[in-house]
Formats: structure tokens, sequence, C-alpha cells
């Protein structure tokens, strides 16, 4: 990958999906030192798959803030692409000067909606490109992980029930134990079909991988 700054910017996302993926599988791999049973119970094991995801989420929130930045600053990816921009800076804009432009008189602006980040795009690049394709396509999955995401940071009831409200309606009917920890860890939701067979968190990271390289080409 040539070096840019979008492409340390992808990089830098790509180490952290890496490491939440090791981390998680090194839990999972570690053994009691004096006898032949896995280190770690099986709530430990939920734990670390919210780790993870907190991880993840946030690491993607940093990366499409990044990234939208330096696009509008004209930047290129590593193969060449570069959205036709919308509107111009002043020369010599940095990147915290673009992120203080997005965020305005707001102290905060969210980077975890993809719809929300789409429309930001739109206002800045032609067709919101290549943030709307990408974001467009894992949305259902993203929109979720961000309701588990907020349960594991906030533990609200407003959280919470956002959360299960998603559930229901993604899985069709509530699990037994309804707990990020436990889904994360268990198979993906059929009710999004291209996700990958295995444990939901092993497609969100696989999914990441994808969107870190739709959006950064």
């Amino acid at each position: 990958m040539a070096t840019t700054r979008l492409a340390a910017a992808r990089s830098q996302f790509e180490a952290r999906i890496d490491a939440a993926e090791d981390f998680v599988a090194r839990c999972v791999s570690a053994r009691h030192n004096a006898q032949n049973r896995p280190a770690l119970t099986r709530d430990l094991l939920e734990w670390s798959a919210e780790m993870a995801l907190l991880k993840l989420v946030l690491g993607g929130e940093r990366f499409f803030e990044i990234a939208m930045a330096l696009y509008v600053l004209g930047e290129r990816s590593p193969t060449g692409f570069r959205p036709r921009r919308l509107r111009r800076l002043v020369e010599n804009t940095t990147v915290r000067e673009v992120r203080d432009v997005f965020r305005g008189d707001q102290e905060h602006i969210g980077w975890n909606s993809p719809s929300v980040i789409i429309d930001r795009a739109k206002r800045w690049v032609r067709a919101g490109e290549p943030f709307q394709t990408t974001l467009s396509s894992a949305s259902q999955l993203l929109v979720y992980l961000v309701k588990m995401r907020n349960v594991v940071a906030h533990e609200s009831e407003s959280a919470f029930d956002k959360y299960e409200r998603a559930t229901r309606s993604l899985y069709g009917a509530l699990p037994n134990r309804l707990c990020p920890g436990a889904q994360l860890i268990a198979a993906p939701p059929a009710a999004i079909p291209f996700l990958a067979t295995g444990s939901l968190l092993g497609a969100a990271i696989a999914s990441y991988r994808v969107i870190a390289a739709g959006i950064v080409p």
C-alpha cells in the first residue's frame, strides 16, 4: 500500500481490527496453568468479546472522521481514487481544522451512524462517495453493533431497550439470555445474509476490514 495519509489511516484502523481479533483469540486459547481446561470462564470470554467490540466501534469512528477529512483536503487513496469535492477549504488547512469545521459549533458530532456519515459526506464530496456505497451495504450490521456497544459502554436502561428492540427485529425473537457478549460469540443473525458463518464478532471483524478497503481503496 502506498504511503499516504489515507493509507496510514487505513493501516491504523486495520491494526486495531487485527489487535481486537488477536485479543479475543488469545482469551479463547488461554489455558489454566495447572489444569487441562480453559483459563477463562464463559462469562469472561463474553467480556473479552465486548471489549473487542468497543475497540472496533471506536476505531471505526476515528477512521471515518479522518478519512473524510483527508478526502475533503483533496488527498488520493493509494490506488489514486479522489472524489470530486463539492466545497473547497482555504489552502494549507490542516486535518484538525477540517474536523473542527465538521463539528461547527457543536461539542461533539457522531461518527457511528452510517446514515449520518453518508449525509455528511454528501455535503462535501460528490454522491457521498466512497462512504455512500461502502456504508450503505453494511449499515444494518453497523447500526446493530453500535446498539450493542452502547449497552456495553453505558449500561443504561435506554441503551438496553434500544438493543432489545433491535435484537427482536433482527433475530425474529429474543434469545434466552440477552447479552452483547453472548451474542458476539454466537452465530450471526440469518437476517443479514452476507455475514459469514462463525461468530457475530468474527463477522463484524471481517466486515470492518471490507469497509476499510472500500473507503480507502
